[in-house]
């Protein structure tokens, strides 16, 4: 089980790109220690009251873990349906 540590996991002030080449990414990838909320950053628990499943999430994002490439998807699909609306088998 993961121990608690104060401060988080990843206190170095490196950026994604300062080790990977990435595209068009966002600030929030590029610099993870933005990313805040996760379980090694909080107060210690109570290990009674601990369960398996908070261990996922329990370390933040670091710069080997976040995506490369950030590619949004359009809206087109979207727009589409909602100017024609549902296509109905006339039976």
């Amino acid at each position: 089980m993961p121990e608690c540590v104060k401060g988080g996991a990843h206190s170095s002030h490196m950026k994604t790109s300062d080790l990977y080449w990435t595209y068009n990414l966002p600030k929030r990838f590029d610099n993870p220690t933005w990313f805040s909320g996760y379980g090694v950053q909080v107060e210690c628990q109570n290990p009674m009251y601990r369960r398996t499943s908070q261990d996922y999430g329990w370390l933040p994002p670091s710069i080997h873990t976040v995506p490369l490439i950030y590619r949004p998807q359009d809206a087109s699909f979207s727009n589409t349906y909602a100017q024609f609306g549902r296509c109905s088998s006339a039976g």
